[in-house]
């Protein structure tokens, strides 16, 4: 794919998604562009409270493989999301000094 990492975060869900059943981007290659922009930004936006790297890698690698494999799911497959620190998972704060410390089991 011919387009900077940077272009990424300011394509539409649609396009990414399009992109992905094609064939034309993979979910490694985008998961990847979102973490490392997180980890480039996040010091001045605060935006996050947790990322799960990792994570979030291993499961774009299995939704990659899915796709190839011909089980594509749907616009959302291979796509990275983030999840609002209102919901139970890993620390949770909900935005909350009081609950800066507590995870969620």
């Amino acid at each position: 794919m011919t387009r900077a990492r940077s272009e990424f975060a300011y394509m539409s869900l649609a396009e990414a998604a399009d992109l992905i059943k094609n064939g034309e981007l993979s979910p490694v290659e985008l998961t990847r562009a979102m973490v490392e922009r997180i980890a480039a930004l996040d010091s001045q936006v605060h935006a996050y409270v947790t990322v799960f790297t990792e994570e979030a890698l291993a499961a774009a690698r299995e939704a990659e493989e899915q796709i190839r494999a011909g089980d594509y799911r749907g616009p959302l497959h291979g796509i990275p999301l983030a999840v609002k620190d209102i919901y139970e998972s890993g620390r949770t704060t909900g935005g909350s000094k009081l609950r800066r410390e507590y995870t969620a089991e």
